[in-house]
């Protein structure tokens, strides 16, 4: 099984990755768990819960416009275990732009994790 894990500070986002992947040709056909927490990590038992799944995923997905310390965190961890970080937006922070596969879309970001990691994830 693939394992997305989603980040950003857009709830609305968060809450359609699911719809926005599975109108994306040939991820319906994938074995994909998109792990999405949309939560504020406000304590230490949340932020190990959400590092934890951040270590049992494949990709770490973000939207990156209006990026705040969280997701920074976040995108730092999941760069430190060695997990790719794929994000979007437009007028993105070159610090994280640095460490990020980015794209403009979130359309783009999806159609790049489905080329270059699930077309031999089968």
């Amino acid at each position: 099984m693939f394992k997305v894990f989603v980040t950003g500070r857009d709830p609305e986002w968060l809450a359609r990755i699911e719809e926005i992947l599975k109108q994306t040709a040939d991820w319906q056909s994938k074995s994909i768990h998109i792990i999405a927490p949309g939560i504020e990590a406000t304590s230490k038992k949340l932020k190990d819960c959400i590092r934890y799944h951040i270590r049992q995923s494949n990709i770490l997905l973000t939207d990156l416009k209006d990026i705040d310390c969280q997701t920074a965190q976040e995108i730092q961890y999941a760069l430190d275990h060695n997990i790719p970080c794929i994000g979007f937006g437009v007028d993105v922070d070159p610090c994280v732009a640095s460490d990020c596969q980015v794209f403009s879309t979130v359309y783009e970001a999806v159609d790049y994790i489905r080329d270059c990691y699930l077309s031999f994830n089968g």
